[in-house]
């Protein structure tokens, strides 16, 4: 017996919102109760911003995986610096065996193949790549640099290239070895490839002047469509040879396009533009022609930019302007649980310390009542209306120092039981009835300690000792008994990046360190959050940094870095956070940034009937 539904399929959704729940697809109708309007999910194209990479590398690098789970490696100068992407920020990962640039990869984040390149002279050598480290596999019958490649860990493919000449040798990898096959009818250098050893497009290379495109079928190569734009390097990105993106690139020496092309297996279509025209590591099968991720360039940047075709607006996270410090200054502390109600008191203006004390709106800066006790870079912790600022250096430059304890209650500052060791640039983690501070330096940084305290909202109890000795370490959680600590130098100028994290009665050390994503972030200040720090950023530092990072309870990552370099003091969370003034001079001294977050809405577009 048939059903209304089966001979009048799906009913359409009333709905109050751009979304219909658990049916977003393309193509889906609904209306629009609200707007009055019947609409529908369309999947748009678009770039947005990603998180820089934590190390500057040129051209020649190997690039793997997705637009959720990519990899980077090598590059210029010859780096043997990988770098794991996972669709929002970069992390460190295993080292290449060996150095090289102008090569390019192929594979995923935990199945990546390299072969050949430029080390001071071409080489043969291969690698394999598990996700966490790199291992040499059998070489290449030809050494050589600036080819292409595509495929997998265990079924890869290597495209021309340049040994003395240039070449039209063609590579196959089964997983062991590599064997020549048919070669390429054209030979170029400084192009790229995409799609699977049986399924693959070479496209382009040499100088910037050629625009045709060869298809592989796994035994003979045909030629393909043109492109609009010729180029050479740039970025590669594709599943099989009829489904494939061109990106960006050099139209002739010293020049780049912003043009991104689409190939359907006849024919390249211009679609939208990267923002920032370079010519970065080429040879890059990373994701398909419906999501990619492009990064790196010549001039060593670092910066990332993501393609997606989706039925979501994504809008990447992103710094932007908020309003000035009243009064400017260094080694600034505060605090705030929210972006829109944070906290700093104290630091250091041209030739004092200063107690003055502000509160933050999310729009402005008003002046509060100040501190008892002027100092720069004491312990901080807490919200808007329970605020604590503990110890500190009560001079410039580091000397005397303080144990003197302080407690905010929104209006005035009142003065608590001290410290048991008096010190400056002391860590401090946890709200103003439950902290912990840690390390610090009794001497303006000459020495480092490891004396630990925690507070109970009265006094203060020493607990088990840091594990490490150091001073400007930085902390994050909202209370005692779970707190993070990271960075910090001791003695100085040595770093201490190791993560420590604390439960209450014992420290635990977690090997992944910072230092492979910035060198000094001492004195940088994390944002506090809820989770108690599974989720939590860190940002600024040593020499005025715009460092930006992340830690989600494994490793560290990067994120968008700051507009101006700072030793800032930071608050609110991970996803919408607050960095304020650290320069006692310049455009650091008052400025205020505010973080939001990545966020991806489901839109929609009306459809007109008429």
């Amino acid at each position: 017996m048939s059903t209304y539904q089966t001979l009048k399929g799906l009913k359409v959704k009333f709905l109050g919102a751009d979304t219909s729940g658990d049916r977003v697809q393309e193509g889906e109708l609904f209306y629009n109760s609200d707007a009055y309007k019947m609409k529908s999910h369309v999947a748009v194209g678009a770039w947005s911003s990603g998180s820089p990479q934590s190390t500057a590398r040129a051209g020649g690098c190997g690039v793997m995986g997705t637009t959720t789970a990519g990899l980077i490696a090598g590059g210029a100068p010859n780096i043997v610096n990988t770098e794991e992407f996972d669709g929002v920020g970069w992390a460190v990962g295993g080292n290449l065996g060996t150095a090289r640039n102008t090569y390019g990869g192929a594979g995923t984040q935990t199945a990546g193949l390299c072969a050949g390149g430029y080390t001071g002279s071409n080489t043969a050598n291969s690698e394999e790549y598990n996700g966490t480290a790199w291992t040499e596999g059998n070489n290449l019958n030809t050494a050589r640099r600036a080819y292409a490649t595509a495929g997998t860990q265990t079924a890869g493919l290597l495209i021309s290239g340049y040994t003395t000449t240039i070449v039209t040798s063609v590579e196959e990898y089964d997983g062991t070895s590599w064997s020549e096959v048919t070669d390429i009818p054209a030979g170029r250098t400084s192009g790229g490839a995409a799609g699977i050893q049986t399924s693959a497009i070479q496209i382009l290379g040499g100088d910037g002047s050629l625009v045709t495109s060869f298809e592989y079928d796994g035994t003979n190569w045909t030629a393909g469509g043109e492109l609009s734009t010729a180029r050479a390097q740039g970025g590669y990105s594709g599943t099989n040879q009829n489904s494939a993106l061109a990106i960006s690139g050099e139209t002739a020496p010293g020049a780049v396009t912003v043009n991104v092309e689409n190939y359907d297996g006849t024919s390249w279509t211009e679609i939208a533009n990267v923002t920032t025209a370079r010519n970065p590591s080429g040879n890059s099968p990373g994701g398909s022609a419906s999501s990619a991720f492009f990064s790196g360039g010549a001039g060593g940047t670092q910066l990332t930019e993501e393609w997606n075709v989706s039925t979501s607006t994504i809008t990447a996270g992103a710094w932007s302007s908020g309003g000035n410090l009243t009064v400017g200054r260094e080694s600034i502390r505060g605090g705030g649980l929210s972006q829109n109600a944070s906290w700093v008191a104290g630091g250091e203006a041209p030739g004092a310390t200063v107690n003055s004390s502000e509160e933050y709106n999310g729009t402005a800066w008003t002046e509060g009542n100040n501190l008892n006790t002027a100092r720069r870079a004491g312990g901080t912790g807490g919200s808007q209306t329970a605020a604590l600022y503990t110890g500190g250096n009560t001079a410039p430059g580091g000397t005397p120092v303080t144990a003197n304890s302080e407690e905010y209650n929104g209006t005035s500052w009142t003065e608590g039981n001290n410290l048991n060791t008096a010190r400056g640039e002391v860590g401090n983690a946890g709200v103003q009835t439950s902290s912990l501070s840690v390390g610090g330096s009794a001497d303006g940084g000459g020495s480092a300690l490891n004396n630990s305290e925690s507070y109970n909202g009265t006094s203060y109890s020493n607990e088990t000792v840091f594990p490490t000795t150091g001073y400007g370490v930085v902390g994050t959680g909202t209370a005692e008994t779970a707190a993070l600590f990271a960075a910090g130098q001791g003695p100085y100028p040595g770093t201490n990046p190791t993560v420590r994290t604390w439960d209450g009665s014992s420290w635990t050390v977690i090997s992944q360190d910072l230092s492979g994503i910035v060198q000094q972030t001492t004195r940088g200040k994390s944002f506090f959050n809820s989770s108690p720090y599974e989720n939590a950023d860190i940002i600024g530092g040593q020499s005025s940094s715009t460092f930006h990072g992340n830690w989600n309870g494994t490793v560290w990552s990067t994120r968008a870095s700051m507009s101006v370099g700072r030793q800032a003091s930071g608050s609110g969370t991970a996803t919408s956070g607050l960095a304020t003034s650290g320069a006692k001079s310049g455009s650091g001294a008052q400025a205020t940034e505010e973080w939001d977050g990545e966020t991806v809405v489901e839109s929609a577009k009306t459809i007109d009937f008429d």
